[in-house]
């Protein structure tokens, strides 16, 4: 049975009975009231569902007071267009965006009246009542469900406009709504092309009790979203927020890329609390302004035919793991170029700060290393290796208190055996302080070409015959 709705009028609808709708939707239905002096209003998504469309004539509006409960903060404007039902497979349809009736017999659907991304709370998708404590039992249970269903409506809506040039919804992009909203026992999928923006890294916060965060990929199995003109569209994930809350156990990835992506950035993000991974293929991908404060260590392992990966202005702090213990790990696979990381601040690593691997080109430039090797073994806050390096240049740099107070040896820079002639380095204007038995180390095996000039205090350089040192003034 249809549930009656009740009436607002165009006095009400003025007066204030929008404010959770907001602006946009308030000016549309203030539009609509001009030419009808009521509009239906219902309590719930569920309510919409159930009602009769032929109480509202076609294109008119209808208010919804909240998702699961009137005043839960995720209602808004809504109006039935008829013709015909949505396809029900994953992605056609979304609770409180485009819904069927819930009468089977009735042919058309209904649409939220909005513009531009689509906000979480929309989605059904609320923040945590009490933000110091994890929401299992309540919101965190069902948040997680519903942002893969808005992710996979977000990449459906994103195919129909590449293959069309138009969709009903014109929305590829989440909006994560200011307050911290947890998701229970998952990961949060986020399909290639679908940019995640929200309103500031300590505003808009996604927060989980399992090891597991933000996974960017390609498509489902099987769907179409794999196709590969996909690849070009740019994935970013920028002004949010992305907490580990149970630190006890096993820690997981908070953003991991899956495939190749493209254009893609992590931009104003706080990401704490994980082992975070990403394993990319990467052409043009940038970590910037972020603060990644993460249990193990930032690993990048990029491909061999990366063009371009820019790591710039971020805070990079604790990597805890005594067996890994690495702030940022770069794989090149052997062929990528142009990686730069650049006026970072990398601090307080149990070993290794920045370790770079099988990379052709390297611009390591104004970054500041404090307080790394906290466990006192012989590592260095950078670390090179690998035979298909070629031209490497370490600038700029501030190297001060490795924090292992004096009691074994360290370096602030560790070229490796592995490293052949074919490389050049420049080392130059970095500024050495503290605790470092040497500035640079280089593997005895090793013969390159070094042009050095550096602010070095209380520390040494160690350079074996077949390297060819240069210095300048």
């Amino acid at each position: 049975m249809h549930k009656k709705p009740s009436r607002l009028t165009r006095h009400d609808l003025l007066k204030g009975g929008l404010a959770v709708g907001g602006a946009a939707a308030a000016l549309s239905l203030a539009g609509a009231a001009q030419a009808s002096t009521s509009i239906e209003v219902v309590d719930t998504i569920t309510d919409l569902k159930n009602l009769d469309p032929a109480t509202a004539a076609n294109n008119q509006f209808v208010f919804v007071s909240g998702f699961d409960q009137a005043g839960d903060g995720c209602g808004g404007a809504f109006y039935w267009r008829s013709g015909s039902r949505l396809p029900t497979s994953p992605g056609n349809t979304l609770n409180g965006v485009a819904m069927n009736s819930n009468d089977g017999s009735l042919n058309g659907h209904w649409l939220r009246h909005h513009e531009g991304p689509l906000h979480t709370r929309w989605a059904g998708i609320k923040p945590a009542d009490n933000p110091s404590g994890f929401n299992l039992e309540g919101y965190g249970a069902n948040n997680r469900a519903r942002w893969n269903a808005l992710n996979a409506f977000c990449a459906r809506q994103l195919w129909d406009v590449l293959v069309s040039g138009k969709a009903d919804v014109v929305a590829n992009a989440i909006y994560v709504d200011p307050g911290i909203h947890d998701f229970a026992n998952g990961t949060l999928n986020k399909s290639q092309g679908v940019p995640i923006i929200g309103a500031g890294p300590l505003v808009s916060v996604l927060r989980t009790n399992q090891g597991a965060g933000v996974f960017v990929q390609a498509g489902d199995p099987g769907d179409r979203l794999a196709d590969s003109t996909l690849e070009s569209a740019g994935d970013e994930v920028i002004a949010i927020g992305i907490i580990h809350f149970s630190k006890a156990s096993t820690l997981g990835t908070g953003i991991a890329f899956d495939n190749t992506i493209r254009q893609s950035s992590l931009r104003r993000c706080w990401i704490e609390g994980f082992e975070t991974n990403v394993d990319i293929n990467a052409f043009g991908f940038e970590v910037e302004d972020c603060s990644i404060i993460q249990g193990y260590n930032f690993n990048l392992k990029v491909g061999p035919s990366t063009n371009s990966l820019n790591i710039e202005g971020n805070r990079i702090d604790r990597a805890i793991s005594s067996s890994v213990g690495r702030l940022v790990q770069i794989e090149g696979g052997g062929g990528a170029v142009n990686i730069r990381i650049v006026r970072n601040e990398l601090q307080s690593a149990e070993r290794i700060a920045l370790l770079i691997k099988d990379v052709a080109t390297l611009e390591i430039r104004a970054n500041q290393f404090e307080a790394n090797n906290k466990d006192g073994a012989y590592h260095p806050d950078i670390w090179l290796e690998g035979v298909s390096l070629r031209n490497a240049i370490i600038d700029g740099n501030y190297f001060t208190a490795t924090g292992r107070n004096g009691t074994t040896t360290s370096r602030a820079i560790s070229i490796r055996s592995n490293v052949t002639a074919n490389a050049r380095c420049q080392i130059s204007n970095n500024n050495v302080f503290g605790d470092f038995d040497r500035f640079i180390d280089v593997n005895s095996n090793v013969a390159m070409e070094i042009v050095e000039y550096n602010n070095v205090h209380n520390s040494t350089s160690a350079f074996p015959p077949n390297v060819v040192v240069k210095t300048f003034p």
